[in-house]
């Protein structure tokens, strides 16, 4: 069956909120992204939060870009590679690839993950984030290590 004018144009839109997300992320730039961002947006990621407190789920606009703004500042981005985008109505589902460098440890992170993303009215509700926890928890633990240790060798001088 044929896809209504009404739901072409919702698939159109969340295309274009989801691409014009995808590209403030990638540029680091959390003022185009922000009115992306339902007041009320809902981030889950399948992570332990105090173990990886960069990718910890979040509740409200505020505290997402909290959230974004920590990653800013503890990673260089290397790439940030939407590999495949499926539109499905208000949702937009991918697969996505980032390079990351931890700019206090020098420690590179390659990972993929799946997002689903929800947009209601021209704004994300939800962002659902899916990675191998395991290894993204392995990394933090690496990292934490690694600024203990070069905090103790250049604070005790």
């Amino acid at each position: 069956m044929p896809k209504s004018l009404k739901s072409v144009i919702e698939e159109a839109n969340t295309h274009h909120i989801f691409l014009a997300a995808v590209s403030a992320w990638a540029n680091r730039d959390l003022n185009s992204l922000a009115p992306l961002i339902a007041d009320e947006v809902i981030r889950n990621v399948n992570v332990d939060p105090v173990i990886v407190p960069f990718a910890a789920s979040v509740v409200g606009k505020d505290a997402y870009l909290e959230t974004l703004q920590l990653n800013l500042q503890k990673f260089e981005f290397g790439a940030y590679v939407t590999d495949f985008l499926q539109i499905d109505g208000n949702i937009a589902r991918a697969s996505m690839k980032t390079i990351w460098t931890h700019r206090g440890s020098g420690e590179m992170l390659k990972t993929r993950h799946t997002v689903v993303v929800t947009q209601r009215n021209g704004k994300i509700v939800s962002f659902d984030k899916y990675c191998d926890a395991a290894y993204l928890e392995a990394f933090a633990r690496l990292v934490a290590t690694c600024n203990r240790g070069y905090e103790a060798n250049h604070t005790s001088r």
